[in-house]
C-alpha cells in the first residue's frame, strides 16, 4: 500500500497449492478498482475443486540447499467441507557467500458448500523467513577477489553471537519477516443470470531488515539495528454479475482498504554491548535502548516492539485508508465483443511522528491527503473464423501517488511536498492477433504503447556504509513501446516447441526535479532539475527472446530445456546522469522428469525431477546501479561498464532435484 511493491517471499506458501498461476500482460479487463499499469499476476487457489489426496515432497540443491513440504487434502465431503493444508520447511547456505537462511511455509484452507448456490472458502497461509543478504559491491570488487560471483563484501568475521553463521561470519545484513494472510469469501449464485462474489481478507506483516553496525569503525561489531517495517492491513471486494440479455453482461464491485504503517528503528540483538544510547524530543531527550527483539521471523511478529521508549532513529506510522467502486458492461455477440470499465477511488493518507515532535510524549498528525483517482478502459475483439481473431484495448488511469513519495522526508516529519504530488497519469493502446492452427501450431502477435506521466521515482545508490543516499525524482515521464510475438507448436506428438520474440522501446521523456537523502532521511543540497530527455529506463531488457521445449521420449519421462537471451539492458540509480548500457547475454537451461506409477489402478505415483540452471555456467552482470561512464582505459571497464559501478552478477550453474510421493 506504501510503494506498489510485492514481495514473493511472503506467498511461498500459495504458489505450492495454486490451481493455476497467470501473467496477463497489457491493460486487460481486472475487476478492481485500481487497474495494474502492464500486466496483472493471478494466483487462483480453491479448495472447493481440490480432489482428495497429497503428496510428500523431498527437494536437495545446490549449496546446501534442502526444501520438505507435506500437503494433503479431503475433497469435498457428502455434507459440503472441504480441507487442504500444507507444511514445509527449506533451508541453505545461498549461493553468496554467507547468505544462509530458511524460512518455513504453512497454508489452511477450509471449504463449505451448502447448496449448489453457496460456496464459503476460508484461507490462511504465510511463508515466515530470514536470510543474510549479499551486499552490493563494486563490479571491480567482485572481479577482484578470489570468489567472483560468489564474493560477498558485507560479512564480520570473528564475532561472538549464538547468530554467526556457521564459519565464523556475522552478516551485514537479514532480511526478517512474517506476513500471515487470512481470506474469507462467499461465491453466491442468486439465479442463472447473476451472482455475487465477496472476499473480506486481513494481514498483518511483521520484521525488519536487520543490520550489523560497527559505531567505532574498528571491525568490532556492537549490535544490530532493526528498520522494522510492520503494517495491519484489512479489506473487502465484492463483484456482483448480471447476465442481461443474451449479448449484454453487467458488472459491478467495490474494493474497500484500511492500512496501518509502522516503522521505526530498535535493537535485535546486542553483541559487544548492553545497551545503546538514543535521543529523541518525544521521549523527552536521552535515553537507553536495553531490549533486544531478536532474528527469528516468529518470535518477531509474536512479540513486536511496541514501546517508543525502545526505538530511535525514526519512528513514524501511517494510515492509508482507500473505497473504489468499479463497473464494467461486455457486448459479445456472433463473432464480436466489447468492454467498457470505469472505476472510482478515493485514497487518504496521514502520516504520525513520534520522535521529532513539538511537545515531549505527545504524537503528531500530518495534513490529511485526499486523492481521487480513476480509470477508462475500453476493448473490442473479433473473430475473423475459428483460426484468426483480432482485437484492440485502450486506457487511461490517473492513478493516486503512493504514500512514500508524498512527503519532503519520509522518515522524519510530516512535511507534505510543495507543491503536493498529483496523481499519475497513465494512457496505453494494445492490438493483438491471435492465430490457432490446432494442436500443431498456435501464435499471438501483440503490439502497446504505453505513456506514464508525473511519476515519483525513489531510488538508492546502492551502498551500504554511511555513505549511503536515496533520490527523489519528481515529474517523471517514461513512454514504452514494443511488439510481442509468442508461438507454440507440436511438431511431434510427444514433442512441444515454443518461442518468444519480445522488441521494446522504453525511455524518459521532458525533463525532472530530483532531490538528495541520507540515510536518516535528511535532504541533503537543494532540489535540483535534470535533463533525463531520451535517458533509457533500467532495471529489466527491453528485447528479450527465447525458446523452449519438451520431449517425452519414453511413457512417462520426458527431458526439457530453454535457452533465453537479454538485450538492450541498461542501469538504475540516480537519473541526473544517463543509464548506462550493460552487455547481452544468454542463459540455457535443462530439466528431466520421471513418473512412476503406483499402487492399485495407478493412485499414487512416484515422481523425480533434476534442474539445471545456466548450464553453460555463463557469466553475465545482472544489474547495476550508477551511471559512471565507461573509462578511456579499457582495464578500467568490465564488457565497457565502468568497474567503479555498484553491480551484481548473476548466479552461475545451479542445480536442484527432489522425489514427490502422490497420493
Amino acid at each position: 500500500m506504501e510503494d506498489g511493491k510485492m514481495y514473493w517471499s511472503n506467498w511461498q506458501g500459495v504458489t505450492e497449492v495454486a490451481n493455476a498461476i497467470q501473467v496477463q500482460r497489457g491493460l486487460g479487463a481486472s475487476k478492481l478498482a485500481i487497474s495494474s499499469v502492464g500486466g496483472t499476476v493471478n494466483i487462483v487457489t480453491k479448495t472447493i475443486d481440490r480432489k482428495a489426496g497429497g503428496f510428500v515432497q523431498q527437494m536437495v540443491g545446490n549449496d546446501n540447499y534442502i526444501k520438505s513440504t507435506a500437503y494433503f487434502s479431503t475433497g469435498v465431503s457428502d455434507k459440503g467441507w472441504s480441507f487442504s493444508g500444507l507444511l514445509g520447511h527449506w533451508q541453505g547456505d545461498g549461493y553468496v557467500d554467507n547468505t544462509q537462511g530458511q524460512g518455513q511455509t504453512y497454508f489452511l484452507s477450509v471449504g463449505y458448500q451448502p447448496t449448489e448456490d453457496h460456496t464459503f472458502n476460508f484461507l490462511l497461509t504465510g511463508a515466515p523467513q530470514w536470510h543474510a543478504v549479499a551486499g552490493s559491491g563494486s563490479i571491480g570488487s567482485f572481479l577482484e577477489s578470489d570468489r567472483g560471483r560468489r564474493y560477498n563484501s558485507w560479512t564480520y568475521n570473528g564475532v561472538n553471537s549464538p547468530n554467526t553463521l556457521h564459519g565464523g561470519a556475522y552478516p551485514g545484513g537479514r532480511n526478517i519477516y512474517h506476513k500471515p494472510v487470512a481470506n474469507l469469501s462467499w461465491d453466491w449464485t442468486i439465479n442463472d443470470d447473476s451472482s455475487l462474489s465477496t472476499v473480506l481478507y486481513g494481514s498483518m506483516g511483521r520484521g525488519s531488515f536487520a543490520q550489523a553496525i560497527d559505531n567505532d569503525r574498528n571491525n568490532i561489531l556492537e549490535y544490530v539495528r532493526g528498520s522494522n517495517n510492520n503494517h495491519n492491513w484489512y479489506g473487502a471486494v465484492t463483484n456482483y454479475n448480471n447476465q442481461l440479455t443474451e449479448t449484454l453482461n453487467f458488472n459491478v464491485g467495490a474494493d474497500v482498504r484500511f492500512y496501518n504503517g509502522i516503522h521505526f528503528r530498535d535493537v535485535r540483538e546486542f553483541i559487544t554491548v548492553d545497551a545503546v544510547n538514543a535521543s529523541s524530543t518525544y521521549n523527552g531527550g536521552a535515553y537507553q535502548l536495553t531490549e533486544a527483539g531478536g532474528i527469528n521471523p516468529w518470535e518477531v511478529f509474536f512479540n513486536p516492539n511496541t514501546e517508543h521508549d525502545q526505538r530511535f532513529g525514526y519512528d513514524y506510522e501511517e494510515q492509508i485508508n482507500y473505497a473504489g467502486v468499479f463497473g464494467q458492461l461486455e457486448y459479445a455477440k456472433d463473432n464480436f465483443s466489447a468492454f467498457f470499465q470505469g472505476a472510482l477511488s478515493n485514497q487518504s493518507h496521514v502520516r504520525t511522528e513520534f520522535i521529532n515532535v513539538q511537545e515531549a510524549g505527545v504524537s503528531e498528525d500530518s495534513e490529511k491527503v485526499n486523492n481521487l483517482g480513476y480509470n477508462l478502459k475500453v476493448g473490442a475483439a473479433y473473430t475473423i473464423s475459428s483460426m484468426h481473431k483480432v482485437f484492440v484495448n485502450a486506457g487511461y488511469y490517473s492513478r493516486q501517488p503512493f504514500h512514500d513519495t508524498l512527503f519532503q522526508n519520509n522518515r522524519g516529519g510530516n512535511e507534505l511536498l510543495s507543491p503536493e504530488v498529483d496523481n499519475e497519469e497513465i494512457t496505453g493502446f494494445e492490438f493483438g492477433y491471435q492465430f490457432n492452427g490446432g494442436r500443431a501450431i498456435s501464435a499471438n502477435l501483440n503490439a502497446y504503447h504505453t505513456t506514464w506521466d508525473n511519476r515519483t521515482l525513489v531510488n538508492t545508490n546502492g551502498e551500504n556504509a554511511e555513505d549511503f543516499l536515496s533520490f527523489q525524482t519528481l515529474g517523471v515521464k517514461q513512454v514504452h513501446y514494443g511488439v510481442e510475438l509468442e508461438v507454440m507448436t507440436r511438431p511431434l506428438d510427444k514433442l512441444n516447441l515454443n518461442g518468444f520474440l519480445s522488441l521494446g522501446e522504453w525511455q524518459f521523456k521532458d525533463n525532472a526535479r530530483e532531490r538528495t537523502f541520507d540515510q536518516d532521511g535528511n535532504q541533503v543540497g537543494a532540489e535540483e532539475e535534470i535533463v533525463i530527455d531520451g535517458f533509457n529506463v533500467g532495471g529489466a531488457a527491453q528485447v528479450t527472446a527465447g525458446i523452449n521445449g519438451s520431449y517425452e521420449f519414453l511413457p512417462r519421462t520426458s527431458i526439457d530445456a530453454a535457452w533465453n537471451w537479454y538485450n538492450d539492458i541498461y542501469s538504475t540509480g540516480s537519473l541526473d546522469k544517463e543509464t548506462l548500457s550493460m552487455p547481452s547475454y544468454d542463459t540455457v537451461d535443462l530439466g528431466f522428469s520421471y513418473k512412476m506409477q503406483l499402487g492399485e489402478n495407478n493412485k499414487s505415483s512416484l515422481q523425480f525431477r533434476l534442474n539445471v540452471n545456466n548450464v553453460f555456467d555463463e557469466v553475465y552482470l545482472e544489474s547495476v546501479n550508477g551511471n559512471t561512464q565507461a573509462s578511456a582505459n579499457p582495464e578500467d571497464n568490465y564488457k565497457g561498464v565502468n568497474k567503479d559501478n555498484t553491480g551484481r552478477f548473476g548466479y552461475g550453474r545451479t542445480w536442484n532435484t527432489s522425489i514427490r510421493f502422490n497420493f
